[in-house]
């Protein structure tokens, strides 16, 4: 792992993030397409995400912080394009066209997060791609174990490819952002942006965003409010102390671990021996390689120190 004080905050911040990520497993797995679109129930957890942020950043009094987000608004509009909308849009496309177990196509993410950090000026050494690349093969372990795989359809396979791509490019614009900024109003402005781009879809697209159970609500509750809203508050805190985003991307993988315990103790869904030897993988993938001195800055990141 990597050394120092921020790596240390770093791992503690993307390992919780990863926990509460995770809770949503099975919920998503056992309502997501069965009685409500997938696009409809992602609006809904988006939706009560953005209600959870918000009320806090009224509780702890930073509303006014939500005015020097104004002059990065260009930012802001990448940082929602891909970590917000365009992950939510194309994993519930995939849902959708018939993918519901992407899962394991989606966790590509940070394996696409450090190769696309290679090319970066002081970006990931190989080692580092090793390294998520094991803690891939761990997932795939874990996947199979919680509810099986099975090789999707093309479209389907596009999409969760697209959304896992859409993850790695909101962590490193999430990277560069919360450096200059504060992650709680970014946090607020990503939630609340996607939640209306979210809205705008379901309408054109003819959905009824109200056709949803009593059940699938509390869901989108727990969903949002507790494990979206958090995860993603935590992960861009996480990319905020880490000197570089790449470094933080095996931890992730963590979520897969927690999703198998949460699969375990509520749904009687077995480990079995694949499921630890992916845990063990996954574990071992946590050890970054050269220590975590290089520094990821892409051409955006000194764009924004410039633009001040």
């Amino acid at each position: 792992m990597s050394k120092g004080k921020n790596g240390g905050t770093g791992f503690h911040l993307g390992i919780v993030a990863a926990l509460f990520w995770s809770v949503h497993f099975p919920l998503l797995h056992n309502f997501v397409g069965e009685a409500t679109p997938p696009a409809v129930f992602y609006f809904h957890a988006l939706f009560w995400a953005s209600i959870a942020s918000m009320a806090l950043l009224i509780i702890t009094g930073r509303t006014d912080e939500l005015s020097l987000i104004n002059r990065r608004s260009g930012t802001l509009f990448l940082l929602v394009l891909s970590g917000g909308y365009g992950m939510w849009m194309t994993m519930a496309a995939a849902h959708d066209a018939g993918g519901k177990d992407v899962e394991l196509l989606f966790y590509s993410g940070p394996v696409l997060l450090v190769f696309l950090s290679m090319f970066l000026r002081g970006g990931a050494r190989r080692g580092r791609l090793i390294m998520a690349l094991a803690g891939f093969a761990g997932a795939l372990f874990i996947v199979h174990t919680m509810h099986g795989t099975s090789v999707p359809r093309f479209y389907p396979f596009v999409l969760a490819l697209a959304s896992a791509l859409c993850w790695a490019v909101f962590s490193f614009v999430a990277a560069t952002l919360v450096r200059a900024t504060e992650t709680l109003p970014m946090l607020v402005l990503t939630l609340c942006v996607s939640t209306a781009c979210f809205l705008l879809t379901c309408l054109v697209m003819g959905m009824d965003i109200l056709a949803i159970g009593r059940a699938e609500i509390l869901v989108s509750i727990v969903a949002g409010g507790l494990s979206i809203a958090v995860a993603y508050g935590l992960w861009m805190r996480c990319m905020e102390v880490q000197s570089s985003p790449a470094n933080a991307a095996t931890w992730w993988y963590g979520a897969l671990i927690f999703g198998a315990a949460w699969y375990y103790f509520f749904l009687d869904s077995p480990v079995g021996w694949p499921g630890i030897i992916g845990a063990v993988v996954i574990v071992f993938s946590f050890k970054t390689a050269g220590g975590g001195k290089e520094r990821t800055e892409s051409i955006l990141g000194d764009l924004m120190t410039k633009g001040g």
